[in-house]
């Protein structure tokens, strides 16, 4: 068996402050906001794709898959993939 880069490259690290928009819901409207929250653990799922486990300013819980969109680095990129939604 050859040897195999198996590297699997995470967005930020653990601790980090991060940016999402979750749903929450204000009488009878729905409306989508943004959420701070820090990276608590990664978990690796299945077919190797990396999950963030995250506690957020709400005292709530997120899993996020670690790809680019799920969860943002900064609140201006969070702030601007919003706006396109």
């Amino acid at each position: 068996m050859s040897d195999e880069n198996l590297t699997i490259r995470l967005p930020c690290k653990v601790g980090s402050t991060v940016y999402l928009h979750t749903t929450v819901k204000s009488g009878r409207n729905k409306e989508t906001v943004i959420l701070s929250g820090q990276i608590d653990r990664y978990v690796i799922g299945a077919l190797g794709i990396p999950f963030a486990e995250i506690c957020c300013e709400n005292d709530e819980w997120y899993y996020f898959c670690s790809y680019p969109g799920d969860f943002f680095l900064t609140y201006e990129e969070a702030q601007t993939a919003l706006n396109k939604k």
